[in-house]
């Protein structure tokens, strides 16, 4: 992982970087990431969540694609689609996924 103030960007390895312990690393550095902001800024900054480049975005679209669309979750689920975001609607139609 590399990247500027304000952005994270990651370096793949292939092979080991489509199993679930991958995934989940990834999500724990975007939230990390979003954690960190008002640490190192003071406050949160509007690219923390609010748009679909958001850390936030990214971490929910990484874990519902995890339980929704790779076949990684707890039910073994595995639905696809052309849509990068169709996980995250997924999420928002699943009482099973959506957080109270």
């Amino acid at each position: 992982m590399a990247g500027r103030a304000g952005e994270t960007s990651f370096h793949r390895t292939p092979g080991i970087d489509k199993i679930k312990a991958r995934y989940i690393a990834k999500v724990t550095t975007l939230l990390a990431e979003l954690a960190a902001e008002p640490v190192v800024l003071g406050e949160y900054a509007d690219d923390g969540s609010g748009s679909i480049d958001s850390d936030l975005y990214q971490a929910t679209l990484v874990a519902a694609a995890v339980e929704a669309s790779l076949g990684l979750g707890q039910t073994l689920t595995c639905m696809t689609s052309t849509d990068p975001d169709q996980p995250i609607e997924r999420l928002k139609n699943d009482p099973a996924l959506v957080s109270d």
